[in-house]
This record gives structure tokens, C-alpha cells and sequence, in this order.
């Protein structure tokens, strides 16, 4: 168990999928052990009604494939006793014969004892499970549960490493203030869309957005009032485009949409549509916004061309605007 032990430890600094370590680290632990029927293990946010079994090793592994565990059954399952109690660190264990489908479970897969340990995530909308069923009713009492609670502490090592990097990735790759995409998440998604258009004859729009009097609105209202116009847009551009869209704050009061597979015409009916958004809440005060329109191939063969051209339509749009509030333009 020792062996299997660091060898997991070994499998966790080079593996980067969680799911994959976990797995391994069950293998690892059947292998060791014939005692040891079944492993496994489940994480999600700690008010699910259900609970499936993502990874699991073992010749039981049929009975994990089909074991679903109820919310309201928790209370009267020892196995999954850490669910309940949060600030819970020991295993419990229970002998499977005190609930009937366990007792009929416990024939058919040969295991008699259960013991399960909570995972502590640095996430509070996520926990976890790593649960494992022995053949004999006094195993974890013979050898005893700390080597298994070190496989659910290098459990939590795993999914704190992939819950670091699924943070870290989003800061590098999302705007703060908004949780849009950023500026260089964008261009890479740009590129992506550049490429596919040219290789497969498509078409695809790149929007540029700039909020209209963004000064104004921090000068007369305070630097908080220009934040919440600055994320009422950017809803409004979440709330307009599709999952395969890609919605960016490109700086400041910029914002940017790459659509793929999209025409100009249909480019406008999104513009309207953030447009009627930013109009129709009568309960915050009016915005408005300057759009600019680029189309590949018709404004432009490559990604610096389209930026430049949505650049442009953007700055003439504002002009048009600024002439009409002065009375210069028809």
C-alpha cells in the first residue's frame, strides 16, 4: 500500500488531468490489496440531490457504474456521512448488511465493509468523496485507515491543483471587472476564426463596441457608476451573442465579438440587439453605445486588415454621432 502510495505521489506532480491521477491513485490502491473490491470517487457542489460515482476501479466496478446516492438518503448512509458534516476528517464506516440493496450488493460483489472519506476543496461550491469497500467487516480495522485517508489527502492535493489551475488560467484569459474574455484571449480566438475561414471558404464579423461619454460618466458619477455601465454592456453582449461567439473587453470601454460564420447583415441584428438591451431597463440610467462592423473577406484578407477596418467603422460611427449632437450633420 506504501508502494502504491508513492507512486501516486509520483503520478500527481506530472499529470495535469485530475480525473486521470484519481483514477491511477484507485488503480494504484486495488492493485495493492485483493482485498480492496472497489474504489471510488465523486466531487461536485455539496448540494447536488445525486451523487454518481466519476471514477471507479475495482472488480466490483459494475456496482459503481449503476450506484447513484440520493440526497435524502444521506442521512442514513454511513459512506457518505462526510457529505454532511463539513468540518468532518475521519472515515466512516459502515457494514454494508444494514441496508437491504447493500446487503444484496455485498453478496453478489463479495465486499462487506465501506469506508469513506470527505475531500476538502478549496472551493466552497465543490466537495468530494473517495470511498473504498473491503471483503472482510474488520479490513480498515486490521490495517488501519491511514494509508487510505493519505490517498484522500492526495485526492484534495489533486483537485486543489486543478481547481489552482483552472483559476489561474481564467485570470490569465478573462477581464475582472466583467468575466469577459480579455484582450489576448480574444486575438487567439481571432486567429482560430481567421484560419478556419480561410481554410473552409467562411465568412465571419468582428464587432467592435465603445461605450458613448464614458468619461462623462465617471467625471459626474464617480469611477463605481462607470464600473456598472462598463459590466451592463458587457451583459449585454453576453445576453446577444452564441456559445460559439466570443465576447471581449478589448480595453478601457472597448469591447470586441468575433462571430464566426456570420454575414454582416445578420452582424447588425446582434449590434440592434445589444443596442435593445442597454435600452429596455427603465430602472438604470440610459446608455448608448458606437459600433463598428468588419467582415472578412470583404473588409479585409487577414486578422490585422479586419481589426483595423472594425476599428475604423467604430471611430466614423462615434463622428457621425458627435456631428449630430452638435447640429452639423443632416
Amino acid at each position: 500500500m506504501t508502494a502504491a502510495l508513492l507512486e501516486a505521489t509520483a503520478k500527481l506532480v506530472n499529470q495535469a488531468d485530475a480525473l486521470a491521477t484519481i483514477q491511477s491513485m484507485c488503480e494504484g490502491v486495488v492493485e495493492a490489496t485483493p482485498h480492496i473490491r472497489l474504489a471510488w470517487a465523486w466531487f461536485g457542489h455539496p448540494d447536488t440531490r445525486e451523487i454518481h460515482p466519476l471514477v471507479a476501479v475495482g472488480p466490483a466496478k459494475a456496482y459503481a457504474d449503476t450506484l447513484v446516492i440520493e440526497r435524502h438518503l444521506l442521512t442514513s448512509m454511513e459512506s457518505a456521512r462526510p457529505m454532511r458534516d463539513r468540518d468532518a476528517d475521519a472515515t466512516a464506516v459502515a457494514r454494508l448488511s444494514l441496508y437491504g440493496p447493500w446487503r444484496a450488493a455485498s453478496k453478489q460483489y463479495g465486499f462487506e465493509v465501506a469506508a469513506a472519506f470527505p475531500l476538502h476543496i478549496p472551493n466552497p461550491r465543490k466537495r468530494g468523496l473517495l470511498v473504498f469497500y473491503a471483503d472482510n467487516a474488520d479490513y480498515f480495522e486490521r490495517v488501519g485507515e491511514k494509508p487510505f485517508a493519505a490517498f484522500a489527502r492526495l485526492a484534495e492535493a489533486t483537485l486543489s491543483q486543478a481547481e489552482l489551475r483552472a483559476q489561474l488560467h481564467r485570470k490569465a484569459t478573462h477581464d475582472a471587472l466583467t468575466g469577459l474574455h480579455n484582450r489576448g484571449w480574444l486575438t487567439e480566438e481571432l486567429e482560430k476564426t481567421h484560419a478556419n475561414a480561410e481554410r473552409y471558404g467562411q465568412r465571419y464579423s468582428l464587432m467592435m463596441f465603445d461605450l458613448d461619454g464614458f468619461k462623462a460618466i465617471n467625471d459626474r458619477h464617480g469611477h463605481l457608476a462607470g464600473s456598472l455601465a462598463i459590466r451592463r454592456v458587457a451583459e449585454a453582449l453576453l445576453g446577444s451573442c452564441r456559445a460559439t461567439d466570443t465576447a471581449a473587453r478589448f480595453g478601457g470601454d472597448e469591447f470586441a465579438l468575433v462571430l464566426p460564420e456570420t454575414g454582416e447583415a445578420a452582424a447588425w441584428h446582434v449590434a440592434r440587439g445589444v443596442v435593445g438591451r442597454l435600452a429596455t431597463d427603465a430602472e438604470k440610467p440610459n446608455l448608448s453605445i458606437s459600433v463598428g462592423v468588419a467582415v472578412y473577406p470583404g473588409h479585409g484578407e487577414t486578422v490585422e486588415a479586419l481589426l483595423n477596418a472594425a476599428d475604423v467603422a467604430l471611430y466614423e460611427t462615434k463622428e457621425r454621432r458627435k456631428s449630430r449632437a452638435s447640429g452639423l450633420a443632416p
